[in-house]
C-alpha cells in the first residue's frame, strides 16, 4: 500500500499529536504504520524512540539507539538521542557509560 506524500505528513502529525498529549502507546501505532512504509524515515524512528523513553522502557530506548551515527545528518535528532541513550544508561545503573556519553555529547558543537 503505497501513501501519498500528504498522507504520510498526516499520519506524522498524527503521531506527534499523540505524542504532546501524552499518548505514547498511541503515537507508537502511528510511528510503526509510518516506519513500515518508509523504513528510512529517521524523524519517525527517533519520535518512536522518544516514545520509549517517556514510557520508562529503557532497555528498548538503549537497543534502539546502538547505532547513533545513522541520525548524525539531523544535528539537533542527533544530540537528542545521544542525550536519551545517557539517560537510558543512566536509569539501567551504567553511569559510566552514560557520563562518557554526556562527555561526548558536551564536546558536540551545533553551529545552528
Amino acid at each position: 500500500m503505497d501513501l501519498t506524500a500528504r498522507e504520510l505528513t498526516s499520519l506524522r502529525i498524527l503521531a506527534f499529536f499523540f505524542y504532546q498529549i501524552g499518548s505514547f502507546e498511541s503515537a507508537q501505532r502511528a510511528l510503526k504504520c509510518l516506519m513500515a512504509l518508509v523504513p528510512q524515515d529517521l524523524w519517525a524512528r527517533g519520535l518512536f524512540i522518544a516514545c520509549e523513553n517517556a514510557l520508562e522502557h529503557y532497555e528498548k530506548v538503549l537497543t534502539l539507539t546502538e547505532d547513533l551515527d545513522e541520525f548524525s545528518a539531523d544535528k539537533k535528532q542527533y544530540r537528542a538521542l545521544i542525550y536519551l541513550r545517557a539517560r537510558a544508561l543512566q536509569k539501567t545503573n551504567q553511569s559510566a557509560q552514560a557520563q562518557a556519553l554526556m562527555a561526548r555529547l558536551g564536546g558536540f558543537h551545533d553551529p545552528a
